[in-house]
C-alpha cells in the first residue's frame, strides 16, 4: 500500500487513529510494535525521534477494537469500516511542516474483514451482516447492498471486474457497477474451507484450501 506523499497512518490495537510523534526518512515500510498498533508509509519509520509530525487524532469507534480492515488510501483521504462502529473517510492536510486528520464523512454502514477495493470512486465493501455494498467515496452514499452472501469475503480486482472468494470455496466475478449490484458468474473451486486471501501474480490466481493451494488464470 503507498500513501502518495503524504507520509504516515498509524493505526493501534485499540481501533484509533492516532497520528502522532513519528518522522520520515525515505524507505518503504511497514512496522509493527508491541502494543499492536500498525503503521503504513512509503517511508520508513523512524520511532526514536519523537518529532510531532501529526496534529491531533481521530478515534475509530468499534466493538472490541475490531477494526479488522486494512484502511484504504485514495489521494490524500483514508477511508476505513470498522466492526460496531461505522464507516468514514478521513481527509489528510497540511499545516505547514505538520498534518492533520478531519472526517469528511461517516455512515453507518459496518465492515467486517474484508478489505475493501476502490474502483472509479467507489468503495466495494464485503459488510458484518455479510452483504455486500457500494460507497460512494465523494459523498459517503451506499449506493446499493445485496442480500447475505458469505461470512468473509477476500476480494481483488482487475480494471471493472471484482474477484470474490468466500470461506465456502464460492468464487464470484463481479463487474464494478456503482448502480447494481452485477453479478457475472458464479463458481465452486473448493470443497474445503477457504479463508485465506486470494493471491494475484501478473495473470495467476492462487487459492489457499485448508489442504491445498490451487492455481488459476484469469485473463
Amino acid at each position: 500500500m503507498c500513501l502518495d506523499d503524504l507520509g504516515v497512518v498509524h493505526f493501534d490495537a485499540a481501533a484509533r487513529l492516532d497520528l502522532d510523534r513519528l518522522a520520515l526518512q525515505r524507505l518503504g515500510a511497514v512496522k509493527l510494535d508491541y502494543v499492536g498498533r500498525f503503521y503504513v508509509a512509503r517511508d520508513h519509520v523512524i520511532l526514536e525521534h519523537g518529532r510531532q509530525l501529526f496534529l491531533g487524532s481521530e478515534k475509530i469507534p468499534a466493538f472490541r477494537g475490531m477494526n479488522v480492515l486494512t484502511p484504504t488510501i485514495i489521494g490524500d483521504s483514508i477511508f476505513t469500516s470498522a466492526y460496531g462502529g461505522k464507516s468514514l473517510l478521513l481527509q489528510i492536510a497540511r499545516e505547514g511542516d505538520s498534518l492533520r486528520p478531519s472526517v469528511l464523512w461517516e455512515n453507518k454502514t459496518q465492515g467486517y474483514m474484508s478489505s475493501p477495493v476502490v474502483i472509479e470512486g467507489h468503495a466495494y465493501l464485503h459488510l458484518r451482516n455479510q452483504r455486500f455494498a457500494c460507497v460512494n467515496l465523494k459523498t459517503g452514499q451506499e449506493t446499493w447492498t445485496t442480500k447475505p452472501y458469505g461470512k468473509y469475503w477476500s476480494l481483488v480486482a482487475q480494471r471493472d471486474r471484482i474477484l470474490a472468494l468466500d470461506e465456502r470455496g464460492e468464487l464470484l466475478l463481479i463487474r464494478a457497477n456503482p448502480e447494481k449490484f452485477d453479478l457475472l458468474d458464479t463458481r465452486k473451486i473448493s470443497e474445503q474451507p477457504t479463508w485465506a486471501h486470494l493471491a494475484v501474480c501478473g495473470e495467476a490466481v492462487f487459492v489457499r484450501e485448508l489442504n491445498a493451494i490451487s492455481a488459476y488464470r484469469w485473463k
